[in-house]
């Protein structure tokens, strides 16, 4: 499929833009782990997007981690095209976490009101569709109905947007359903980039901190993967606001978030919240907080949208606990026991772990609170590992969907719950904080990683990976790595995610091993580009100059040119000039997009070399003018 060129950004875009990469596209990434500023860096800037660059695209699926910020970005834009003066264009907005049955879903986004309109008119409708992966249904039951519904409207005036955790997009049923509709490049897969450093400082200036002491706090406790997500840099700004300094753990982060969250000391919020004439606000921060852990395990385990805090009556929605089933019997918190009656579950809806769902609803203001609580009730619990395992297991089989990253945060928690699942989920673990890890279980996890792609127990290159590779580093790993990426017993897909592994986590011990690899005309040319893959992130351009026969397309087979592609993007310009890439330069193959044709199209290679081409007049630039 053809790449639509985005026109070359002159100017810094306004904080709080927000731009998106294909699934093959690059990403640079700043020292400091922010993305880089596109108009500073003209080739990967023209691969990033923001939505309103593909607001003629009929079908687009917007991909990203818990946090990013998928869902904000998603409301911004339907407020922005709810705002436009275009008569001729509609958009609406809905939370699949709100569903818990089929037919409530097709009523409430189907069947209302705006969109019988919409049928009999000639506008255009944006249909915006928020957490597919949080539907109260199973994914895959969402996906077929979303494929079905979407077959019987107007299909030439639907623009449909969904948002979705990257690790939970059903590609097999629902993106061929929509490719079926609309065409093959009429569907855009697309994941959220990291925030830019002036979209950090801007939020930390607005709440009023030294930015600078912050980032260089940030940098210290190498927390960067975090403070480029909306959701956990607000967690930093709070935490760095009130104590002076950032923890250096995921989990010490999310329990110091969660229980900062729970210390609302607001006296508006206390004189809002009455309860048969007393004020709400009984329970220390601790009592709190476990109550809190114990709805997070509820909801998540029961699989339940919102908590009812209305009177219970047949009109509570099937989707929501009740007070009622939250309440009863004790807790403990620190070495206390104390009761949990209403008040208190009523006190805890009270904090700011939870946001209003509508009259009588509350929710969790972010999915991830309740997932990290939900694991540390479950751990506190101290049940056996084999149980807390089976109650994360869907009967089919597998990690249940929805709790892969409860399982995650179990696994970080409890060193046996970590030992059942490293061999049964190793990818769903990469999710966790594996700083609290020993260098034993991550050889372990590493291995299993491996293993998976071997087996074929999965297959592909998940989106979002190699950031959650890099936490695999500790001492050994070059080690392991090197029998790994060297041991031809295993799949070309299990050595090729060695290599990947290795960049992440910047082995450079390897260097010569990638270099051997990919110089190595007996192997596979996808294995040979994925060590040049990982030798781009970790190896020294000196050392680099045998790759130009891999430019010359004189070691061994390139049926893609990918070879040919990575290899001059690591060679030019430092080792080699615009003369000596335009004598490499061959026509691209025809209908394929790859590393090469990147290259010559979109890298920063055609400024140096399109003026030497005009003069010599050769039929590469002309067709290359032709593609653009």
């Amino acid at each position: 499929m053809r790449k639509k060129r985005i026109a070359p950004r002159t100017e810094v875009e306004p904080a709080g833009t927000r731009f998106w990469t294909s699934r093959t596209g690059m990403l640079h990434l700043s020292p400091e782990g922010f993305l880089a500023e596109p108009s500073h860096f003209p080739s990967p800037g023209e691969q990033l997007k923001t939505l309103p660059d593909v607001r003629d695209q009929p079908a687009v699926v917007l991909l990203g981690e818990p946090g990013i910020g998928k869902s904000t970005a998603l409301e911004v834009e339907h407020i922005r095209l709810s705002s436009v003066t275009d008569i001729n264009t509609r958009s609406l907005h809905f939370n699949l976490r709100e569903y818990s049955t089929d037919s409530l879903l097709i009523d409430d986004v189907f069947k209302n009101a705006d969109i019988e309109r919409w049928k009999i008119d000639s506008t255009k409708l944006y249909l915006h569709l928020d957490s597919l992966d949080e539907a109260l249904l199973r994914i895959d039951t969402v996906a077929n109905l979303l494929g079905r519904r979407f077959k019987s409207i107007p299909k030439d005036r639907l623009f449909v947007r969904i948002a979705c955790r990257t690790a939970l997009w059903p590609e097999l049923t629902l993106e061929p359903a929509m490719q079926a509709i609309w065409g093959d490049e009429a569907v855009t897969v697309l994941e959220l980039a990291p925030l830019r450093r002036f979209d950090a400082e801007a939020i930390a200036r607005s709440a009023g901190i030294d930015v600078e002491g912050f980032l260089a706090e940030v940098t210290r406790a190498e927390l960067a993967a975090f403070a480029h997500k909306p959701l956990t840099l607000h967690f930093l700004i709070a935490l760095f606001k009130k104590n002076g300094r950032l923890p250096s753990s995921t989990s010490d982060l999310y329990r110091l978030g969660c229980r900062q969250l729970c210390d609302e000391k607001s006296p508006s919020r206390r004189d809002a919240s009455r309860l048969d004439g007393r004020y709400l606000g009984r329970l220390g921060v601790e009592q709190r907080l476990t109550v809190a852990s114990r709805i997070a395990a509820v909801t998540m385990l029961a699989n339940r949208y919102a908590i009812w805090t209305g009177a219970e009556t047949d009109a509570t929605p099937e989707s929501d606990v009740t007070l009622a089933a939250l309440s009863g019997g004790t807790e403990l918190a620190g070495s206390t026991d104390f009761e949990v009656s209403e008040t208190a579950v009523r006190e805890v809806l009270d904090t700011g772990l939870f946001s209003a769902r509508g009259n009588s609803r509350m929710g969790w203001a972010h999915q991830s609170y309740a997932e990290f609580l939900a694991a540390e009730y479950l751990v506190g619990k101290k049940a056996l590992s084999g149980k807390i395992v089976r109650l994360l297991t869907h009967p089919n089989g597998g990690l249940t969907p929805q709790l892969a990253n409860v399982a995650a945060w179990a696994a970080s928690l409890d060193s046996n719950v970590r030992k059942e699942l490293i061999a049964r989920e190793p990818l769903a673990m990469l999710a966790g904080d594996l700083s609290l890890w020993n260098d034993a279980d991550l050889s372990e996890l590493t291995k299993a990683v491996i293993r998976n792609y071997s087996e074929q127990k999965v297959f592909g290159f998940r989106i979002g990976l190699h950031n959650a590779l890099a936490r695999l580093k500790h001492d050994g790993l070059p080690a392991l790595l090197r029998v790994a990426i060297s041991d031809m017993s295993l799949s070309g897909p299990a050595r090729a995610t060695a290599c990947a592994i290795a960049g992440a986590c910047s082995a450079s011990e390897l260097e010569g091993d990638l270099m051997g690899l990919a110089l190595n005309a007996k192997e596979e040319p996808q294995l040979r580009v994925a060590a040049l893959s990982a030798l781009g992130k970790i190896g020294e351009p000196g050392n680099w100059g045998a790759l130009k026969a891999l430019a010359d397309g004189d070691a061994g087979p390139d049926p893609q040119q990918e070879l040919k592609g990575k290899a001059l993007t690591l060679l030019w310009p430092k080792l080699m000039s615009a003369e000596d890439v335009f004598a490499r330069l061959v026509l691209p193959n025809p209908g394929y997009v790859g590393s090469y044709l990147m290259f010559v199209t979109e890298a920063g290679a055609v400024a140096g070399v399109v003026e030497i081409g005009k003069r010599r007049n050769l039929q590469f630039v002309k067709a290359n003018q032709n593609r653009r």
